[in-house]
């Protein structure tokens, strides 16, 4: 309900004219079955920088039979007194069209749909008398005017792109039978379809802690089209019987006025028997100012909690087990992945591609894929026994990449311009020796993608005197891995063609989306040395989302690729070091650069990542170097 808080407006309006709102029932012969639409409402806050990335890949992307329909109010910033709308922060109302381009198939150029609405401050405040509603500030609350305002917003904004879709059913003479309805100002963490038959009317599991008004979570909503209309349409027409409620109820004589989750509740259970599914939905709000409100995904769940949906239906709410096929997955995120793997790797006539059925070694062991191509990305997954549950999540965003999971990358050919190499490395310096939890993750992405892509590195990578040590935060790991894989040390030998030609290093709970690959290619194909990308921090900072730049706390070890040349020292590049040699021969002879360059008398180990990249960053120039301003990683 805190949406566009403190309007400050353009002049002009933009509306479209047409059919009023209803939320007439569709039963009959006119409802089209495998027809589907997706409304947006409300502001795009950072939606270009932020947001759209995981809009177009978790609701597009996984929707892409539906037709969008978006409103929106013509704004040049928000200001509030909700944390992150400061007023720092511009909103880039252009953005906005963003949700409503698609590409035609075969066509790289991009359409764009005329379904879209936007309303001026002027206009939306004279169809609305706020004084009114301001009257009915729910008490007790920490609720102020403006979080009333935003309410009253929020419901229009929603009413009108129910409007827009209506006209577009009334030039069709049809209307859609499924329908979703998202903000375009939050970042969606795991995929969201709407086509399941089953789902009636689904909402997301509430984002706080209840408190004693209680009530249903009013930022998102899918189902069919009847559900839909009640969840859009009758907010405003039911507000009379929600009030008149309140009086003949003894459960409100400590309570009065508008609350947006508890008025919802009473609509969707007490006004109407809407049976409704209530789901460990995952997303965060992006404020104006660029904060994403991590917490909101606090009390959603994993584990346990991701496989049960509540059921509401006439106000009494109790739960059902819902059990997956394959018990062994339990996280949502995975769950979903598996659906959409399954479905991606079958053929229009259903059969199973070749690829995905043939045994593969990685089935049983995780092996190293040797398969020529031009560019071979190794990313060296840095990993301890705490991450056993997000690895997974790690390795599936890596090797489920849009580019290289496609039918003409899939099988990864000879002709590939691109492979994906993948070692996960335990770093912890006390159990380092566990690696089961690793090699579970590794076969299992593997066996997603049909072939070995993920190899893992333990226990027998350590020598006995040299486990990983306490406080060097795994550094000292990524550089003996760093030699073996650039010096062809120990039991990896390859092919000039078959070498790494980049490097990327990560954490084995971090998350990239999976158009992250298609995004730093070009740079790669043109030769740059040094490629960075935008990420989102789990530190504290006032923007959670951070400009890259080659500059203490501007960058992260899992936002850079370089390559394999900025790696090696110029001056010693080609030569070959002897597998005889130790460690401290290898960095004696400096063959290349490390993350800990004066080995146990290193210091500053927290900037480590920095001064890595920032001594590449001036040996290869800015010529060399590629940045690009767009969120590509998720630093937990």
């Amino acid at each position: 309900h805190n949406l566009n808080p403190g309007i400050i407006h353009n002049d002009h309006t933009i509306v479209s004219p047409g059919l009023p709102p209803s939320s007439t029932i569709a039963t009959g012969d006119n409802l089209s079955p495998d027809r589907c639409a997706i409304l947006f409402f409300g502001v795009p806050r950072r939606l270009k920088d932020i947001g759209y990335a995981f809009i177009k890949q978790h609701v597009l992307d996984v929707n892409p039979q539906c037709d969008v329909f978006v409103h929106t109010y013509n704004v040049t910033k928000v200001v509030g007194s909700r944390a992150g709308e400061d007023g720092d922060g511009s909103v880039d109302i252009n953005d906005i069209y963003l949700l409503l381009a698609k590409q035609e198939e075969g066509n790289n150029e991009m359409k764009m749909e005329a379904h879209l609405a936007m309303d001026t401050e002027e206009l939306f405040q004279k169809t609305h008398d706020l004084e009114h509603y301001r009257k009915l500030i729910p008490t007790p609350s920490a609720w102020k005017e403006d979080s009333m305002d935003n309410m009253i917003r929020q419901w229009h904004s929603i009413e009108q792109a129910w409007k827009l879709m209506r006209e577009e059913e009334g030039k069709k003479d049809w209307q859609y039978s499924r329908v979703g309805l998202f903000r375009p100002d939050v970042l969606y963490t795991h995929p969201i379809s709407i086509a399941n038959p089953i789902e009636k009317a689904v909402v997301p599991k509430m984002m706080y802690k209840e408190t004693r008004w209680g009530g249903i979570n009013d930022r998102m909503f899918y189902g069919t089209r009847e559900f839909a209309s009640i969840w859009a349409t009758e907010r405003f027409p039911s507000l009379g019987s929600y009030l008149t409620h309140q009086k003949r109820n003894p459960e409100y004589a400590s309570k009065r006025g508008l609350h947006s989750e508890n008025f919802l509740h009473f609509l969707l259970t007490k006004k109407h028997a809407v049976p409704l599914m209530i789901k460990p939905i995952c997303f965060k709000r992006i404020r104006s100012s660029g904060m994403i409100m991590h917490n909101d995904c606090r009390l959603v769940g994993t584990g346990d909690d991701t496989d049960k949906t509540r059921h509401v239906l006439d106000g009494g709410i109790g739960e059902t087990q819902m059990h997956s096929k394959e018990k062994h997955v339990s996280h949502p995120v995975i769950s979903k992945l598996e659906k959409d793997i399954s479905n991606k790797d079958r053929d229009p006539h259903g059969s199973s591609k070749g690829n995905v059925q043939k045994e593969v070694a990685a089935e049983h062991h995780s092996g190293h894929n040797q398969l020529a191509s031009v560019h071979r990305m190794c990313v060296i997954v840095r990993t301890h026994p705490p991450q056993a549950d997000l690895l997974p999540i790690t390795l599936l965003s890596l090797t489920q990449q849009n580019y290289i999971t496609s039918a003409q990358h899939g099988s990864y050919s000879n002709d590939d311009d691109v492979a994906l190499s993948i070692f996960v490395v335990n770093t912890d310096p006390i159990d380092y020796a566990e690696s089961t939890f690793m090699h579970n993750a590794a076969n299992d992405a593997n066996r997603r993608i049909g072939h070995a892509a993920v190899t893992v590195l333990g226990p027998t990578f350590y020598a006995a005197e040299l486990p990983p040590v306490k406080n060097f935060y795994g550094y000292d790991v990524t550089d003996r891995v760093l030699d073996m894989l650039l010096l062809a040390k120990n039991h990896l030998k390859y092919q000039d063609d078959q070498k790494c030609t980049h490097f990327m290093f990560t954490n084995g709970d971090n998350f990239y989306p999976q158009n992250f690959l298609e995004h730093i290619l070009p740079a790669m194909k043109i030769g740059k040395q040094l490629i960075a990308w935008d990420f989102i921090t789990h530190h504290k900072r006032k923007r959670n989302v951070i400009s890259v730049e080659i500059k203490r706390r501007f960058v992260d070890l899992g936002a850079v690729l370089v390559t394999r040349e900025a790696i090696l020292n110029k001056e010693e590049g080609g030569s070959i070091i002897s597998e005889t040699e130790n460690d401290e021969q290898v960095m004696g002879r400096r063959m290349h650069k490390r993350f800990l360059p004066n080995g146990i008398q290193t210091s500053d180990m927290m900037a480590r990542d920095y001064f890595f990249f920032k001594e590449i960053y001036d040996e290869v120039g800015e010529e060399n170097v590629e940045i690009i301003h767009q969120v590509l990683f998720v630093h937990q």
